[in-house]
């Protein structure tokens, strides 16, 4: 996906939402990964359906049990992620990448990391919107960026000496296409299992059907870049199911043009089986 300009955050807020959901039976987890646009001011935070949730990632260091990476007060637009959970959260932090281009570089992006309490057993959820492509970033810089972000975010995960019997899941935009060399480099970097199953729409950013995908991006072919996984050094999980759900939202008019997208990306839901 290409990004030719920065989107001041009073017009638009896109952010990846890790909307974090569990279901009644304790071995499946349901979680919603979704880019937000146009997201009024009045209804965060909010966020009624999912009383528990953290700041927004770079916005700033209040609210966050930790600021690590290379967060900045001068930068002119915040990281665009937030978790939100049904269940407490007792652990909120935020790590910010330290080199970005294009766009990107006016923007502190990196990751949220939330402790999430379920019924006694601690699942750690990172939520993460990457490096996009950008006609400002010279040849091959955006996927250099993206691959020395996710070398961080493994140390970090490290760092964290999180107990190999406790879930550690990852979700976000990676802004990394499925079935490449670069996806492959992804899961081996964060040492990640991917989806058992990929179902629903065949992409989360649709050119050819998704109306703000196409509008801003009429030339450029559809791509696959949201994901949710699972780290291997911890906890197992049986099964991962991720479907990309292709919804409507109702008509709205931006400069005279009908729109019926949340986003321009599709969320992806995903069910994970696991024993807590």
């Amino acid at each position: 996906m290409k990004i030719t300009s920065l989107l001041p955050l009073a017009a638009v807020v896109a952010s990846t939402v890790p909307a974090i959901t569990f279901a009644a039976s304790n071995a499946t987890l349901s979680i919603l990964t979704n880019n937000v646009y146009f997201m009024s001011e009045v209804l965060y935070p909010n966020w009624g359906q999912n009383p528990y949730q953290t700041p927004i990632v770079g916005q700033t260091k209040n609210g966050w049990d930790s600021t690590s990476g290379s967060y900045s007060s001068a930068s002119i637009e915040n990281g665009g992620v937030i978790i939100l959970s049904k269940w407490p959260i007792t652990q909120q932090r935020q790590f910010i990448f330290k080199k970005a281009c294009g766009a990107d570089w006016f923007a502190n992006k990196g990751f949220a990391y939330a402790v999430i309490n379920y019924r006694g057993a601690k699942v750690h959820v990172f939520g993460t919107h990457m490096q996009s492509d950008d006609s400002g970033c010279t040849a091959g810089e955006a996927a250099r960026y993206r691959a020395a972000a996710l070398d961080a975010w493994r140390t970090y995960i490290n760092s964290q000496n999180i107990p190999a019997s406790e879930l550690v899941i990852m979700t976000g935009d990676f802004n990394i296409k499925k079935d490449t060399a670069e996806f492959s480099t992804l899961l081996t970097r964060l040492d990640a299992h991917q989806p058992n199953t990929y179902d629903g729409h065949p992409w989360t950013w649709d050119t050819s059907l998704n109306e703000i995908a196409h509008y801003n991006y009429p030339n450029l072919v559809p791509e696959y870049l949201d994901y949710v996984l699972i780290d291997k050094q911890h906890k197992a999980a049986k099964s991962v199911v991720q479907t990309v759900l292709k919804v409507n939202s109702p008509e709205y008019i931006l400069k005279s043009v009908p729109y019926h997208e949340y986003s321009d990306h599709y969320p992806v839901h995903v069910l994970i089986e696991v024993d807590l």
